[in-house]
């Protein structure tokens, strides 16, 4: 319910209060005395797009402010008293709700809850989205909308579950892991491995580097060409084969040679070596390759490649797991299909049992109208299941029953529609209990209908807030509360103001 409305500096509303009763109020006025304006100002508030065109001549900018009373806990506000306010300059906007900064989005969501305007120069909401089938669930056990939600919300619980699965095993499948794991293994590289090797390799050559010194001093003592040994033998041959007075002398010569001949004797088993060295240094070569080769495609150590295989070999166990789980949730996926399948399907079936009974209710109420040459239909089809079920409706009208009917927010006429959503609101004012403006809806009425049309409107305001912009004298005497528009010039500016009578 809107309690009340200031408007400063918007098109020609210099300064302006209006404070509505909870009941039926109208708006009156001269033609062009600005009128609409109000309604103009409540729209603009909840709308999406600003029109900074809409300020005024009496300063740099305009602003509207709304204080209303609505249950918007499903934004999560847990009180009910608001006050909604649009700051309007020629470059930018501003959108409050209690202080707090609002989207025109949410606002224009926020608005379905507060108000309701029923004019030929706007659109009306009912039409819009899924706005009537909230109309229909007023009439539905909450039960029934409840088990659907959450069939819905457990449906896409797992439809999530499973699209988060499949993402971490593509993601695991895109690492290439076991080809990784498998290039691993196939080198088979153990932990310290490399550093070993390099070790053994600088061992190894120290090792062949003595062998060869020792191969130079086996040449020069037992091998080469005038070796050492071989010479001692000759000089024996020669000491035997000489004939001299000295002979002790030459018995010392003779005992140091045998001396140096027995050192040879027990150094050359030192001097021997193995081929087999040869062999494995051209081993630890082959194998240094095959592990720096490793090294180099990895970017990593070989102790660090053994972590990476054993993260990998992790992944590949987290991913086998993974699949086993999303066999399970697919079945699990099958079972909430099923599921929320029978739970659109009772809500559909609900819902068409209202639809078929809200017709009767307006059909009723519009031939009190003078419409009773109307036809109206609630069409069904069958959508992808969202939140609001899997329902799409749309309101076929013909004002006439020899004519096809069309999509009532197309063809019908502005005092058809108009005359039609009083009919609509009738049926389910006591359920919908928010506030309902009116555009000149008696336009091009007189007699039983107008009578009808007021009698009607005051019926509705019982249950809802009503605001009449009207010529109407009749609809101006049912009212609560009457609000008189005027117009002056000052300063060569058109001005609108309020009269309340």
């Amino acid at each position: 319910m809107i309690k009340n409305i200031k408007i400063k500096n918007f098109l020609t509303i210099k300064n302006l209060e209006i404070n509505f009763d909870k009941h039926f109020n109208t708006i009156v006025g001269e033609s062009g005395a600005g009128k609409s304006l109000i309604l103009k100002a409540i729209s603009e508030v909840f709308s999406i797009k600003n029109d900074t065109q809409m300020v005024g001549n009496f300063g740099d900018s305009c602003k509207i402010s709304i204080d209303f009373d609505s249950n918007l806990s499903k934004y999560n506000f847990s009180q009910r008293n608001f006050t909604i306010v649009k700051i309007l300059k020629k470059n930018k906007s501003q959108l409050f709700l209690n202080d707090i900064q609002l989207s025109n989005k949410i606002a224009q969501n926020i608005k379905n809850d507060i108000v309701n305007i029923v004019s030929q120069d706007y659109r009306f909401e009912l039409f819009e989205k899924d706005r009537f089938l909230e109309v229909l669930d007023l009439f539905i056990d909450p039960n029934i909308i409840e088990n659907y939600k959450m069939a819905f919300t457990n449906f896409n619980e797992a439809k999530k579950t499973i699209n988060e699965l499949k993402s971490k095993i593509k993601s695991i499948d895109n690492a290439h892991t076991e080809i990784l794991i498998e290039l691993i293994d196939k080198t088979d590289p153990q932990k310290d491995e490399y550093d070993e090797l390099i070790n053994k390799r600088k061992q190894i050559k120290q090792d062949l580097a003595l062998k060869d010194f020792i191969q130079q001093l086996n040449a020069l003592f037992y091998e080469g060409k005038n070796n050492l040994y071989d010479t001692i033998i000759a000089s024996f041959k020669k000491i035997n084969n000489i004939e001299s007075d000295a002979s002790l002398k030459m018995q010392n010569i003779s005992n140091s040679l045998n001396k140096i001949l027995d050192e040879l004797n027990t150094l050359k088993p030192l001097f021997e070596y193995s081929k087999d060295d040869e062999v494995s240094i051209d081993n630890i070569e082959r194998r240094l390759f095959e592990l720096e080769n490793l090294q180099r495609k990895f970017g990593k150590t070989i102790n660090e490649i053994l972590d990476e295989k054993q993260k990998l070999s992790q992944l590949i166990g987290k991913k086998n797991s993974m699949q086993e789980q999303l066999l399970e949730e697919q079945d699990k996926l099958q079972t909430l299909k099923d599921k929320l399948e029978q739970a659109a399907f009772q809500l559909t079936s609900q819902r068409k049992k209202q639809a078929d009974r809200l017709i009767d209710g307006v059909m009723q109420s519009m031939s009190d109208l003078m419409l009773e040459s109307a036809d109206f239909d609630i069409v069904f089809e069958k959508v992808e299941c969202s939140e609001n079920g899997q329902d799409k409706i749309t309101l076929f009208f013909s004002a006439n029953k020899d004519l096809p009917k069309k999509e009532l927010s197309k063809i019908a006429s502005g005092g058809e529609k108009s005359r039609f959503i009083l009919a609509l609101f009738e049926y389910i004012g006591q359920l919908s209990q928010n506030t309902i403006i009116f555009d000149e809806i008696e336009e091009g009425t007189g007699g039983k209908t107008l009578t009808s049309i007021v009698s009607k409107l005051k019926n509705l305001s019982l249950q809802n807030q009503l605001i009449c912009i009207t010529h109407s004298l009749e609809v101006q005497n049912a009212a609560d509360k009457i609000f008189t528009i005027e117009k002056t010039f000052e300063n060569s500016n058109t001005v609108t103001y309020l009269c309340q009578m």
